[in-house]
C-alpha cells in the first residue's frame, strides 16, 4: 500500500474509534443515569431483605450444597462490605469532581473580574 492509502487508512480507524468513543460515552451515561432512576430507597431495601431472607432460607440440599450453603453465609457481609466501599468511592469522586469543577469556574470568574477591574482602572486613568 501506498503512503496516501496508509494515511487514509489510519485517518479512518481514528474516526471510527472517536465515533465508538462517543457511542460508549453515551451508553455508560445512559446506563448510570437508569441506575440512578431505578435505585431508589424503597427497591434497595426490599432487595437487601429479600436477600437476607433467601440467603437464611437456603437449606442444603446435598453434601456439596452445604459447603455452598457455608460460603454464601462466610462472604455475603465482605460482599456487602465491598459493594458499600465501591458505592462511597464512587460517590467520593463525583464529589470531588464536581468540587473541581467548581474551582476552576470560579478561577474563570476570578479572572474575569480582574480583566474588568483593570480595565475600569485604565478607562478611570485616561
Amino acid at each position: 500500500m501506498s503512503r496516501r492509502a496508509l494515511r487514509d487508512r489510519v485517518a479512518d480507524c481514528e474516526r471510527n474509534l472517536v465515533a465508538t468513543r462517543r457511542g460508549f460515552a453515551a451508553d455508560r451515561r445512559q446506563l448510570v443515569e437508569t441506575g440512578r432512576r431505578a435505585a431508589t430507597p424503597g427497591r434497595i431495601v426490599v432487595v437487601g431483605l429479600l436477600g437476607g431472607f433467601l440467603l437464611g432460607r437456603m437449606r442444603p440440599v446435598g453434601p456439596r450444597a452445604l459447603g455452598a450453603v457455608k460460603l454464601a453465609k462466610m462472604f455475603a457481609p465482605t460482599l456487602i462490605r465491598g459493594a458499600s466501599a465501591i458505592v462511597s468511592a464512587v460517590a467520593a469522586s463525583r464529589a470531588a469532581s464536581a468540587a473541581q469543577e467548581s474551582a476552576e469556574d470560579a478561577d474563570a470568574v476570578a479572572d474575569r473580574a480582574e480583566d474588568v477591574a483593570e480595565a475600569l482602572d485604565e478607562t478611570a486613568a485616561q
